[in-house]
This record gives structure tokens, C-alpha cells and sequence, in this order.
């Protein structure tokens, strides 16, 4: 069983009676996850190929949404505790030029995990 120190919603270590807070087991999937997803490739020094590839294959004009889909994909299934993909549904708002990806997994517990980037 992993854990890992719970983040609050602004991704700040939380604080609970003056002690760090641990995530659960679900919410350790949950969290890596929103970690992983929200990440930059090269972002990170120590490992510059960690992340998504949001300003190499992501970004800018003509990248249609089926490509980026599979590059969420591969990053959900890079998680060792995901056993499967449930459903994965990208939506396109062309006036505010944003992507809302929804998607929930079933991890090794037996647990469904639903996440809306």
C-alpha cells in the first residue's frame, strides 16, 4: 500500500492539526494521476522526460483531439496501479481554446477512480 503527503487543492502540502496529511490509498492514485496529467515534459529537472508533452505535441494549431487522447492514454497506463481505463471522454471548447478530459480507471484494489483535468 502506497501513500504519499496529501496535496490541498491549490497542490500545497495539507496541514491537519499541525501534522502533514497522508492520502489514502485511493487518494494516492488520484494524486498521482493529477500529477502525472498536469506535469510538463522537461518541466522537472532531475528527469526532463517525466510529463506530458503539452509544448512538443499538444499545443498550438491542427493537433486534433483523437492524438491527444492517446497521449493521455499512455500517460493513465504508465501508472503502475491502474488496471484499466474505463472511459476517457475529451471535450473542446474552441471559443475559450481549452480541453476538459474526464476519465475514470479501476485501480488494483478494485477501486473506481473518476478525475476531471
Amino acid at each position: 500500500m502506497s501513500k504519499d503527503f496529501l496535496l490541498d487543492s491549490d497542490n500545497g502540502l495539507k496541514i491537519v492539526d499541525y501534522d502533514f496529511a497522508f492520502t489514502t490509498p485511493e487518494e494516492y492514485i488520484k494524486q498521482k494521476l493529477k500529477i502525472v496529467l498536469s506535469t510538463f515534459k522537461g518541466e522537472w529537472f532531475l528527469n526532463t522526460e517525466v510529463g506530458m508533452p503539452f509544448y512538443q505535441d499538444m499545443l498550438g494549431k491542427n493537433n486534433s483531439l483523437s492524438k491527444i487522447e492517446s497521449l493521455y492514454i499512455r500517460a493513465i497506463k504508465s501508472i503502475p496501479e491502474v488496471v484499466k481505463i474505463l472511459y476517457i471522454d475529451l471535450n473542446e471548447d474552441k471559443q475559450t481554446r481549452t480541453v476538459t478530459v474526464k476519465f475514470a480507471v479501476t485501480d488494483t484494489d478494485n477501486n473506481v477512480i473518476e478525475i476531471v483535468i
